[in-house]
């Protein structure tokens, strides 16, 4: 497939970055899908097609046309294909006459007609569009490999609205279907051809659940209903979601020819002395496969295995497991990292190893909390994620060892141990919560600049001030955005332009401001050069704040919050 995006007037507004992004999503479909067409989509920054996009939507995109054809033509077409492509097993369980009973009308997008060669009567120039959100209240990461804890993976998100184009369609609310259909399951045997539930995604006639789809109130029926991680799902802050092997049989169940396809998963721990399995799924690669991988980051003599590769043979299902039994004995000093490798260079998977007589754990997604044990614990997971803790904070030594690692030692015996967070910075204890992501562009950071700036040093022991800070910029929202909300709030003394000047200097330098500073700045408010929000943020992000609050300091102490 070679797939060509037109960028429509409005991507000249759009952050760099963008572009290169989506073109990376288009390329992983060129890569995988191989039938010979190609496929023209218009692209949009805050607008698909020339519609703007919905205020509750990061993105969107659909084929531009959806053309009728028969039951018999489009099964006809699904039957041809699949055998051409070798995977017979993807059409065995067709019915053989239309379960609609005639009653519906059969479709598909500009895309598949040219897959499956079915007779396009009025073909338009662009096969489909997409389009994402521009509002400022989504912070996009156009790179996976830089995701922030707040941020959305932008190439994710055109992975997901890029299969909608080329055909991820599910109508049958409206009483129109497509190939998706004849894969939707209420029961073994029986289509969902409703838009209710159950309905979920299979290729054996229903005798295996894959997935289920969303079919809730205002949710996509062709979309999963809980999978937040990989492409088809609907996704989350913070959570990269590449393409699954079962996103890439639903696009073989829609007529398209996918390339072999390999891909590894497991858990995300794995205990020492704990017996696991890292797990193979493939799409068109022939059972009974053998395939060879390696594992590094441990020695062989700390395995179950004794050994650092092996074979595994894929089975009639396109899956195998790869056995990541970590001996009892592997003496680790600390966690490492262990990553499991198939040999042809296709797929490779890293999982953290726990050391004896600790607990180690994952954070699955960013803002979560999680309860500390008795044991000696290793927390891995983003700034804005918090361990919780059964004494108060003075019961307790914490140490910041080095940017996004903190030590907490509780000197009580057999209450919380010793534990080392790795990414997570909140603190709750039982009389006061601490906020340690102090960094300047960090959420804990920038709400005590943004504080310093608005009300003066002596807010940052507000600590309701500080968890409205916290959660404002965890969710997202700018500096200027966030100072505008604190205009807003009217807790600013500062009825005009001249007052505002003198209270923002006021705070920044603790003294008076003489006449001619406060004219220039005055002057650049009242010409409207520059808004109240836009100096506010500004003053909260220069080194003289960040100096006067003394925010190096607060990284090592850490800021109450409620």
């Amino acid at each position: 497939m070679q797939i060509t995006l037109n960028w429509d007037s409005s991507v000249s507004g759009a952050p760099s970055g963008f572009k290169a992004a989506v073109q990376a999503a288009a390329n992983v479909f060129d890569a995988q899908i191989q039938n010979n067409i190609a496929v023209t989509l218009s692209v949009g920054w805050g607008e698909d097609g020339g519609s703007p996009i919905g205020s509750s939507a990061l993105a969107t995109g659909g084929p531009n046309n959806l053309f009728s054809c028969s039951y018999s033509q489009l099964t006809a077409a699904l039957v041809q294909q699949a055998n051409a492509d070798g995977c017979p097993n993807m059409v065995a369980n067709l019915p053989a006459a239309d379960p609609t009973q005639g009653l519906g009308t059969w479709t598909v997008s500009q895309a598949q007609a040219k897959v499956l060669g079915l007779e396009n009567s009025a073909p338009t120039a662009t096969d489909g569009s997409i389009g994402f959100s521009n509002a400022s209240t989504v912070s996009w990461s156009f790179n996976p490999q830089s995701l922030g804890a707040n941020q959305y993976d932008f190439v994710s998100a055109a992975l997901h609205e890029i299969s909608h184009a080329l055909g991820r369609v599910n109508l049958a609310g409206y009483g129109q279907y497509s190939p998706i259909n004849l894969y939707t399951y209420a029961s073994a045997g029986n289509l969902q051809l409703g838009a209710s539930a159950p309905a979920y995604f299979s290729v054996d006639g229903g005798n295996t659940n894959l997935n289920n789809f969303d079919m809730s109130a205002g949710g996509d029926p062709a979309d999963w209903s809980t999978t937040l991680t990989d492409s088809f799902g609907g996704g989350m802050a913070g959570v990269g979601s590449p393409m699954s092997a079962t996103d890439w049989l639903v696009m073989e169940s829609l007529g398209y020819k996918i390339a072999p396809t390999y891909i590894l998963a497991g858990p995300n721990l794995v205990e020492q002395g704990a017996h696991d399995y890292v797990e193979l799924s493939t799409v068109n690669v022939a059972a009974n496969t053998v395939l060879a991988y390696t594992i590094s980051g441990l020695s062989a003599s700390q395995l179950d295995s004794g050994s650092l590769s092996g074979t595994v043979t894929v089975g009639q299902d396109g899956t195998a497991l790869i056995d990541l039994g970590v001996s009892s004995n592997a003496h680790l000093s600390a966690p490492v990292q262990a990553t499991v490798a198939l040999a042809n260079g296709q797929a490779s998977y890293t999982v953290t190893v726990g050391n004896a007589g600790n607990t180690v754990f994952q954070f699955p997604w960013s803002g979560m909390t999680f309860a500390t044990t008795t044991a000696n614990d290793t927390f891995y997971g983003t700034a804005s994620d918090a361990v919780s803790y059964d004494g108060n904070f003075s019961d307790y030594l914490v140490t910041v060892v080095s940017p996004g690692t903190i030590q907490v030692q509780d000197p009580v015996p057999g209450r919380d141990g010793t534990d080392t967070l790795i990414g997570p910075e909140r603190l709750q204890f039982q009389d006061v919560n601490m906020a340690f992501d102090l960094a300047p562009t960090q959420s804990g950071g920038e709400t005590a600049e943004m504080l310093g700036a608005a009300f003066g040093t002596a807010s940052l022991a507000n600590a309701s001030y500080v968890g409205a800070g916290l959660s404002l910029f965890d969710s997202g929202y700018s500096m200027t955005q966030v100072a505008q909300l604190v205009i807003n709030t009217g807790l600013v003394s500062a009825p005009d332009d001249t007052s505002f000047v003198k209270a923002v200097w006021f705070n920044l330098f603790g003294t008076a401001i003489d006449s001619a500073d406060l004219a220039t700045y005055t002057q650049l408010l009242l010409s409207h050069a520059m808004s109240q929000a836009g100096l506010l943020a500004l003053a909260a992000e220069t080194t003289l704040n960040q100096s006067h609050i003394g925010l190096a300091s607060l990284a090592s102490h850490g800021l109450p919050y409620i």
